[in-house]
């Protein structure tokens, strides 16, 4: 069974997000999860020892929280290993804010390995990430600072610590916190499905224009209003569809529209180049309409290309594309949503599973099942064996030329 770890600060929606996992995986898929809080094994026996409510659990220092983590780690390593013919899922944060200018290291690396080893090894990592307005405003009336720049950096701190101490060879995700139980959920189910990150021109489908040479605000007319709703509906009807074949991570449930600061701007930046796109198998840039395009997209594309990962474009301006007008060359290019369906459906080797996921999963390698042979010369033997699925099992090149 499948056991995933979902990291992420204090009130940024973990617990609803395991809740509504929990929901779905039995609803849709008649299957039971085991959940795990250590924030809440962590809670009772507080109140067991000192008769101390939950929402005293942020005044304890250091000295306690250390010794009650360790308590909460094993007893659910003791769950674990009781379960283990239920999915599981553990819920905790890397880090908390005690005291003083920086959030505290709570979950240490003897935390994560034992954690690991209980589970018979973890199948997946995942970290729930919310913007500082979000954030804040969750965080009101707690002991937690809520200066937006203070949580930038407080979820940098929480990513950070979770790579150092995160086991070699475990799958790692950052995802956002509204829409992911359907993340949650595939996770569950098949712990390799494919994650991509999903780019689309967010800004220029705003109802208003800024122009930055006047310094005014252009209104856009109501044909404008009507022909960006429309590109508007076709990306959200684009997503729910694309869901089916694999993991989303979108960046516009962060609300990247709304940055105030340059930090902001910066922190929005690398979040989505290195923390979405790098956890990511591939990216997907999807432009409805050829009047909406995004520099930042296809600067995220040619980030995503940089680093060895597969990109797939749908855009209407094939032409333009073709010349090499974008500045960026697809692995997979597609003009419009039916185009790119289409082309996934018949993928040579689709006939073998009928699952979304395994479309999506060999259209993407397909790309790869090409011959290679090696230092061609003159003269040359080649031997290339094909089994049923057409994929190449032998490639071997005679030591010598034949004369």
């Amino acid at each position: 069974m499948t056991t995933i770890l979902l990291t992420g600060i204090p009130r940024v929606g973990k617990t609803e997000l395991v809740n509504g996992t929990v929901d779905d995986t039995r609803d849709f898929l008649e299957e039971d999860v085991n959940a795990m809080s250590l924030g809440n094994i962590v809670a009772k026996e507080v109140k067991k020892l000192w008769g101390t409510e939950p929402a005293g659990l942020p005044y304890l220092d250091l000295t306690n929280q250390e010794p009650l983590r360790e308590f909460a780690v094993a007893e659910a390593g003791y769950q674990l290993l009781r379960s283990k013919k239920l999915h599981s899922i553990i819920d905790t944060p890397m880090t908390m804010y005690l005291s003083g200018e920086t959030p505290n290291i709570i979950f240490s690396h003897d935390n994560m390995a034992r954690i690991h080893e209980a589970s018979n090894e973890l199948d997946a990592i995942v970290t729930v990430i919310d913007g500082p307005d979000g954030l804040a405003n969750r965080l009101a009336g707690t002991p937690y600072p809520i200066d937006k720049n203070f949580l930038l950096d407080w979820t940098f701190l929480d990513v950070s610590a979770l790579k150092a101490v995160s086991p070699t060879g475990v799958r790692r995700l950052i995802v956002p916190r509204w829409h992911s139980e359907q993340t949650m959920t595939k996770l569950l189910m098949d712990p390799t499905a494919p994650a991509g990150y999903f780019a689309f021109p967010i800004r220029s489908l705003l109802p208003v224009l800024q122009d930055n040479r006047k310094r005014k605000i252009k209104k856009d007319t109501e044909k404008e209003l009507i022909r960006k709703a429309i590109a508007a509906y076709e990306i959200n009807e684009f997503r729910e569809k694309f869901q089916e074949y694999s993991i989303i991570i979108s960046p516009i449930l962060m609300a990247d529209a709304h940055e105030d600061t340059q930090k902001e701007i910066t922190a929005t930046e690398h979040r989505d180049r290195q923390w979405f796109i790098g956890s990511s198998d591939f990216t997907l840039a999807f432009f409805p309409d050829a009047k909406y395009g995004s520099g930042g997209v296809l600067d995220e594309l040619k980030q995503a290309r940089s680093t060895g990962k597969k990109i797939i474009l749908i855009h209407p301006d094939e032409k333009n594309y073709k010349k090499g007008a974008f500045g960026v060359r697809a692995h997979i290019y597609a003009k419009n949503e039916n185009d790119f369906f289409e082309k996934v459906h018949e993928s040579r080797h689709s006939r073998y599973d009928d699952k979304p996921e395994a479309y999506l999963r060999r259209f993407l390698m397909e790309g790869q099942n090409l011959p290679r042979y090696a230092m061609l010369r003159d003269a040359v033997v080649a031997v290339d064996f094909v089994n049923d699925e057409d994929k190449h099992l032998l490639i071997k090149q005679a030591k010598k030329p034949f004369k």
